[in-house]
């Protein structure tokens, strides 16, 4: 819950910075946080989208990974394979597959 609740708390500050740097615009732009901290903002720290870009891209990495394993292990209690471990491979294909 403590986690839950700090993920809450970024999110919420990060919309906050969001709306108080570009207003009503926000909801027009895609990535408007991207272009805060493209426009430096935080202060004498320069380059910081890349750091930004970084940890985008490290959480979708975790929310695939997660996805991917309790879709793993709700498919082998529905068909009955004890162990999970050997519809990994299979399904990871067939994701990859998919999502081309």
């Amino acid at each position: 819950m403590i986690a839950l609740g700090a993920v809450g708390c970024l999110i919420l500050l990060i919309n906050l910075e969001t709306i108080m740097v570009f207003g009503a615009v926000t909801g027009k732009m895609n990535y408007s946080y991207l272009r805060v901290i493209q426009i430096g903002i935080i202060g004498s720290f320069e380059r910081l989208e890349a750091i930004v870009v970084a940890i985008w891209v490290m959480g979708i990495f975790v929310k695939i990974c997660v996805l991917l394993f309790i879709f793993c292990i709700s498919l082998s209690e529905f068909v009955g394979i004890r162990n999970y471990r050997e519809i990994i491979t299979p399904t990871t294909l067939l994701s990859v597959i998919g999502s081309l």
